[in-house]
């Protein structure tokens, strides 16, 4: 009897378990109730200070960084998304771009390749 080590993932090709449209379904759950769930995040965060808003700039874009561990729910780009978004709208209103939300474009950009080359070499 051979011993395989345990694969991880969701397999779209399969009937049983987690598999065919059942899978799919799993992932664009995970992905719709993320944007609902940062779309009202970044809103609250527009409605503060500006300097408040980078903060959570910063703080979407370490969420983006930690969940590149579980890269295939979908959740980094859309918390990157959502960091750049409040990065914007934080320079926008101050004019410049705050040294605590500085980092969260980049964050976001290199969440944003990170998860797509995890896509296609898993």
């Amino acid at each position: 009897m051979e011993v395989r080590p345990a694969e991880w993932g969701i397999d779209f090709s399969g009937n049983g378990g987690n598999g065919g449209w059942g899978g799919l379904a799993l992932l664009i759950a995970f992905v719709a109730v993320a944007g609902v769930l940062v779309g009202l995040a970044t809103a609250r965060a527009r409605a503060v200070a500006p300097e408040r808003t980078a903060r959570r700039a910063l703080l979407l874009a370490g969420l983006g960084v930690v969940t590149i561990v579980v890269f295939w729910t979908g959740l980094p780009p859309v918390l990157a998304g959502g960091a750049a978004g409040l990065a914007v709208s934080a320079q926008r209103r101050l004019g410049r771009l705050p040294a605590s939300a500085a980092a969260a474009p980049v964050l976001a950009v290199l969440i944003g390749v990170g998860a797509l080359y995890l896509a296609f070499t898993g």
